[in-house]
């Protein structure tokens, strides 16, 4: 999961130079898309709940970046989770 989500950035940040990367970024985005739409859809059916394809959507775009960057930074910096803490 992280490594597709850090291919997905990879992907961006070369878009942003090289125009040519667009249809691989788009094809990254779209599988990834697809195959959260399909897990998190059962996880949905579970909880009898429907699924707001518009708020996938958001956090589908938001959710790479930040979990690559939350990844990244940890590796840099001190944190502490449940009163247990962690000096890199």
């Amino acid at each position: 999961v992280l490594l597709q989500n850090s291919l997905i950035v990879f992907l961006l940040a070369l878009s942003l130079f090289n125009l040519n990367y667009w249809p691989n970024l788009l094809g990254s985005f779209i599988g990834k898309l697809l195959v959260d739409l399909i897990l998190t859809a059962n996880v949905f059916n579970f909880f009898n709940q429907t699924p707001n394809k518009f708020k996938q959507l958001i956090v589908s775009i938001f959710y790479p970046i930040f979990i690559v960057l939350v990844g990244v930074l940890s590796t840099f910096l001190r944190f502490s989770w449940k009163e247990r803490k962690y000096k890199p």
